[in-house]
């Protein structure tokens, strides 16, 4: 994604009352902020591709 001018970050949140997970995506073709939330790293990520996709971006995993 960052080949693509995306900027891309991952947070784990220990404070939240269930740890949880936050993965947001912005930049490069993208007019706005994709964001994902789940209490898994991997729950996130598979989050993010289904939208990316929705919008058009192919990501490679």
């Amino acid at each position: 994604m960052t080949d693509r001018g995306m900027n891309v970050f991952l947070k784990a949140d220990g404070q939240r009352r269930t740890p949880g997970w936050t993965f947001l995506v912005s930049g490069g073709p993208l007019s706005g902020t994709l964001r994902s939330d789940g209490g898994r790293a991997e729950k996130c990520l598979g989050l993010m591709l289904s939208e990316l996709r929705r919008h058009g971006l192919e990501v490679p995993v």
